[in-house]
């Protein structure tokens, strides 16, 4: 340890055995592990060179992250990054991706907050990547498209490269993200992008997005978003199998799988 610094600690305690939602402190090692802090301030920060976060550590998203084109953000198996709120993740066009988690070493993004175990609902903005593949129509004019450069800063997704690869998210969880927007979500992504066994949970939006892109993704988990756990839209023409969906029972879900186009698009390719 450095002298004149300080450190601050999470310690595992006791598993509560009568919830399905693990406490904050039980997705953590046996052992004592440091929380550090991702951004230096609460200003966006971009990376523009290759990044790891490594396992070693809790990591704190307590910023707005866009990772830029030619740098690749790696995150090793068995990590753990909590979000505090009005944080997000974004992998812009150029950018990669590397989280490959294992089956008993996943990768896990939840709420940094305490109250994981009340209602359903997204207390962090999610995971939104952003490639070069086809998409349908000029996104960056669409509502959608204003919403999210409002609430993230950015909202540029598509080009002509089908088989354009924004990286791999393998045993990937997003836990408690989507507040307004997806709690993952995938714009213009192609066809080299791997994307396998995801589990995305309480969303307060929706839960797994495809606008456009040609990405395929399979075994796959998402349960009780409060919006659409699985939407497919603006001209996606990949593929998915092995999907699992849990309704809200409470409240309702609006909808297990919505795909749906555009009525002026109707025409217009990738459709």
């Amino acid at each position: 340890l450095l002298a004149n610094k300080q450190y601050s600690v999470l310690l595992k305690t006791e598993a509560d055995q009568d919830t399905l939602e693990p406490k904050l402190q039980d997705l953590l090692d046996d052992n004592i592990k440091f929380k550090k802090e991702i951004c230096p301030s609460t200003e966006p920060l971009e990376i523009k060179t290759d990044t790891v976060l490594r396992k070693d550590f809790i990591h704190i998203l307590n910023c707005r992250v866009f990772v830029k084109e030619g740098a690749t953000l790696k995150i090793e198996p068995g990590t753990t990054i909590l979000a505090d709120e009005d944080t997000s993740l974004v992998i812009e066009r150029g950018a990669k991706i590397d989280a490959q988690g294992t089956k008993d070493q996943a990768i896990t993004f939840t709420s940094s907050s305490d109250e994981l175990l009340s209602s359903p609902g997204g207390k962090w903005d999610g995971i939104h990547i952003f490639g070069r593949a086809p998409i349908q129509g000029d996104f960056f004019t669409r509502e959608a498209a204003d919403t999210l450069q409002e609430i993230i800063g950015y909202g540029t997704g598509g080009g002509d490269k089908p088989e354009d690869n924004s990286g791999v998210l393998k045993f990937v969880k997003v836990l408690h993200a989507g507040t307004t927007l997806p709690a993952l979500e995938f714009v213009g992504v192609g066809s080299k992008t791997t994307i396998e066994n995801i589990e995305i949970r309480h969303s307060n939006d929706d839960g797994l997005v495809f606008k456009g892109g040609t990405a395929d993704f399979k075994y796959v988990s998402i349960l009780e978003s409060v919006k659409d756990n699985l939407q497919m839209d603006s001209g996606y023409n990949g593929r998915g199998q092995f999907i699992f969906i849990d309704l809200i029972t409470s409240t309702a879900s609006e909808s297990a799988i919505k795909i749906l186009g555009e009525d002026d698009l109707r025409v217009t390719n990738p459709r």
